[in-house]
């Protein structure tokens, strides 16, 4: 019987004095910009360990093998650095904020819709409708219009015009959203992170005025060379 206590005594002396392993962040909570980094710090309970780091979602935020955080767009992500042997791992959330929350209310970009469903989506003061088109008052003082080009009635492009005076801010607006992709005859391309819409912005004229018009079609859709004939549409209503 003594023997027995005198194990379980040696037991739980020695659990006590067992330090507790693990891995520390230096932040738990982190608020950027899409074109701002931060960088994480490691501390260790006891012992040092090796570790790695990964991000739960690269659109929105990656992350050096020294935990440098660089923004990439707006959107939330979980930085965690882990223990090589995977027994311990740490969590930073990260937010990556939007310089420009609000430019313009959301064009309706269900691509293949009918017309009807477009008109019961959009909030806009209906201006014009033609048989494949539709023409809405701009919601803000800086935007001239938005439209909808249909083929068979189905949408399939989307545009808004924006006064040129909107230039610095609508770039970051479409920056810190979007996946630059390049420009090609004049047209600065852009792309959704879900690989499901392609953005065309180029200038055209607008009521003899020069306008940012931003395009929006499906990814698949390869409307990429009809960016200048869906505009000439809108310019003749």
């Amino acid at each position: 019987m003594k023997k027995i206590l005198f194990i379980l005594t040696v037991a739980i002396l020695f659990i006590g004095c067992k330090k507790e392993q693990g891995i520390v962040l230096s932040e738990t909570n982190v608020t950027m910009h899409y074109d701002e980094e931060k960088q994480l710090s490691v501390s260790f309970l006891d012992e040092e360990m090796d570790y790695t780091f990964t991000s739960s979602n690269k659109n929105i935020a990656i992350v050096s093998p020294s935990g440098l955080i660089h923004g990439v767009s707006i959107g939330e992500a979980v930085i965690t650095a882990k223990s090589t042997d995977g027994q311990y791992t740490a969590e930073c959330k990260v937010t990556i904020k939007p310089y420009h929350p609000f430019l313009f209310a959301e064009l309706c970009c269900n691509f293949g819709a009918y017309k009807n469903e477009v008109k019961d989506f959009e909030k806009r003061e209906l201006l014009e409708e033609k048989d494949q088109s539709l023409l809405y008052e701009g919601d803000m003082p800086y935007v001239a219009m938005v439209g909808y080009s249909f083929e068979d009635y189905k949408l399939i492009a989307s545009i808004i015009l924006i006064d040129t005076y909107m230039k610095d801010i609508l770039a970051t607006y479409l920056i810190e959203r979007y996946e630059y992709m390049g420009n090609n005859n004049n047209v600065i391309y852009f792309k959704t992170y879900d690989n499901k819409v392609i953005l065309g912005l180029s200038v055209s004229s607008y009521n003899n005025e020069y306008k940012y018009s931003i395009l929006y079609f499906e990814i698949t859709s390869n409307k990429s060379n009809d960016i200048n004939s869906i505009i000439s549409k809108f310019q003749a209503l």
